[in-house]
């Protein structure tokens, strides 16, 4: 049986990719490398939502976790490169591991990683300081000791001088996100805070209350702080708002520095022949950088590379044959194409949306 949220989303993503990647890609997606390659295949294989959910993964615990899977016959070795197949048995242990416990169905590593550790140092410092000001405790060392944040915690206050009516509005809001998770869960969220009373719980200290694999109490807090990012989107005004104010400003972009110094040559008219020359990189690696930019938007108009017709005759194929790997689609159009057009084609035609 899986023995962890960590486990269940690497099988999940296996079961995504099914052989068509290396599981070294899905390591890659959870641990957030910032490449070209690994931002396609998580919009490739609609895994985008564990994106550097783990950034703090080890190689060799990946490796024992897939020894593990091959070991119960939930995936088969299937060339020499490393690529795996997923069998039967696979998809049914995950449901089996989602009978007893809940669907994390909140977290978006692409959306939210750059936005999570920001949000958590100013929501906890805040909880702290309007809780200990509600016990009438002034003497307490501030659970996040970075300037920035402390700066930023005291010119909040300033901008809302009626503590009462902040702790107020701040304990209904996070009620409300709250009632929507499982009890346990929300449970970890308030064990985490520091307050008047007590200093929060690391995840060591709540898994071993709990009796819970340490990898999915953090598992647990990650979907509540995705689910609180989620809820100052939906109402601007609100408290959680105003705590998260400039995160995404703040939090670094997906788009990697190289492909935004191809993205300039683009933009002057230059070839992908010609900018690989200029920046003496391989053509397919430029390739790599106009996909990217693509996939995040940043370049629009395809059509100085595929022709609209190519990208809906792609997209149909793609759909036809439910596949999204890039050799069947080529061999469906008898080689009329690059590979390099069908992976336009396919981010532009939502595909590997």
């Amino acid at each position: 049986m899986l023995r962890s949220y960590l486990e269940a989303f690497i099988l999940q993503s296996l079961i995504q990719i099914n052989g068509e990647r290396t599981v070294y890609s899905v390591f890659h997606v959870l641990y957030g490398k910032k490449s070209s390659q690994t931002i396609q295949d998580i919009h490739l294989y609609k895994i985008h939502g564990f994106f550097r959910t783990f950034p703090t993964i080890k190689r060799e615990e990946f490796q024992l976790i897939i020894e593990y899977f091959n070991e119960n016959e939930w995936i088969q070795l299937k060339g020499e490169k490393g690529e795996y197949v997923v069998t039967s048995k696979s998809q049914r242990a995950l449901e089996e591991f989602y009978i007893s416990k809940p669907r994390l169905a909140h977290i978006n590593g692409f959306k939210y990683h750059n936005q999570v550790a920001l949000f958590w140092k100013r929501f906890s410092l805040l909880f702290q300081v309007l809780s200990n000001y509600a016990h009438q405790n002034a003497k307490y060392y501030g659970v996040q000791r970075d300037l920035s944040i402390q700066s930023w915690t005291k010119r909040f206050l300033l901008r809302h001088p009626n503590r009462e009516f902040l702790t107020q509005q701040l304990h209904d809001e996070l009620y409300e996100v709250l009632r929507i998770v499982p009890d346990l869960q929300a449970r970890i969220f308030l064990l985490k805070l520091s307050g008047g009373l007590r200093i929060g719980y690391s995840n060591k200290q709540i898994a071993d209350m709990y009796i819970l694999h340490e990898s999915d109490v953090y598992c647990l807090f990650l979907d509540t702080i995705h689910l609180c990012i989620q809820a100052m989107e939906v109402r601007p005004n609100s408290i959680l708002a105003s705590i998260g104010e400039n995160l995404s400003v703040e939090g670094a972009s997906l788009i990697t520095n190289s492909s935004m110094i191809t993205f300039k040559y683009v933009k002057n008219g230059f070839s992908t022949e010609e900018i690989a020359d200029k920046r003496r990189l391989k053509q397919s690696t430029i390739e790599d950088h106009i996909v990217e930019l693509v996939i995040n938007g940043t370049i629009a108009d395809v059509s100085r590379y595929v022709s609209d017709e190519w990208v809906t005759r792609i997209n149909e194929i793609a759909k036809e044959n439910n596949t999204r790997q890039l050799k069947l689609i080529k061999q469906s159009l008898s080689d009329r194409v690059s590979y390099f057009q069908i992976r336009l084609a396919l981010a532009k035609g939502g595909a590997l949306y």
